[in-house]
């Protein structure tokens, strides 16, 4: 094998040359692509269906393979909300669902200055979904109702403050054991309550939970990987061909003997 191997390495080197050249020609004309990925929840907290929403984006975003590239682009411009041009940057969107870490989504760009506002319309698009919505409706209805028991309570504790002071004024209540400020505890303690349900109205929906910074780097091609690849593999294949040449050349001396 090694006088086979010693006799036709030239064969060998010239095909590593070749594959190395043609990993670098791959490199050289493959569009740079930034990736970043970031982390959901719904209602800032783990209600989400992370299969669920993981099958709607990957079906609307990865699956479409009937369309044309044109067609492609303008179906995402439109679900994200998008200029034609910046939809044109999308190179993938893909979610996968982390055990024990949640929803996440990644999003690769031919530009990464464009990766926040793709990030911005797909939440829209999440939360303009009818699942995303009924779940967002479900918790909203449960919160208006606490705020209008809050509000009901808040309503009652400042009119019995209020009867109670008037009373303290004509002298008809008489005021030892009473506390007037564990009564402005309870009212500060609703009100701050009701605005805290406000709050908790105001951002219901799929919101992001943590995110990557966007990627000064871009992450494909992944160029060492790629020239390795190419260097053993046309390592191996010149090993072949060089075997396969030996072969046939062994054989023809037979039949040429015979």
């Amino acid at each position: 094998l090694y006088l086979v191997l010693k006799k036709r390495f030239f064969i060998i080197v010239l095909f590593v040359i070749v594959g190395i050249f043609a990993g670098f020609a791959y490199i050289f004309l493959s569009q740079p692509v930034y990736s970043s990925s970031f982390y959901v929840v719904l209602n800032n907290q783990n209600q989400i269906d992370a299969n669920m929403i993981s099958n709607i984006i990957n079906t609307e975003f990865s699956n479409k393979l009937l369309l044309n590239k044109s067609q492609k682009i303008e179906m995402m411009a439109k679900l994200l909300n998008l200029s034609y041009g910046q939809a044109e940057q999308i190179a993938a969107i893909k979610a996968e669902n982390i055990p024990n870490q949640g929803l996440k989504i990644t999003i690769e760009s031919y530009r990464p200055k464009e990766i926040e506002y793709i990030n911005r319309g797909l939440i829209n698009y999440l939360n303009s979904q009818p699942y995303v919505k009924s779940i967002i409706g479900s918790k909203k209805h449960l919160l208006e109702l606490q705020k209008k028991l809050l509000s009901e309570s808040l309503q009652k504790q400042i009119e019995l403050k209020n009867t109670i002071i008037s009373e303290i004024a004509k002298g008809k209540v008489n005021i030892i054991g009473f506390n007037p400020l564990s009564l402005d505890q309870s009212i500060v303690g609703t009100k701050v309550a009701i605005q805290s349900i406000d709050r908790e109205i105001n951002i219901l929906g799929v919101k992001i939970l943590s995110k990557e910074p966007i990627p000064s780097e871009p992450s494909k091609p992944r160029k060492l990987l790629i020239l390795a690849i190419s260097f053993l593999s046309s390592l191996f294949l010149g090993i072949f061909f060089v075997f396969f040449a030996e072969w046939i050349s062994t054989n023809k001396k037979r039949a040429k003997n015979n």
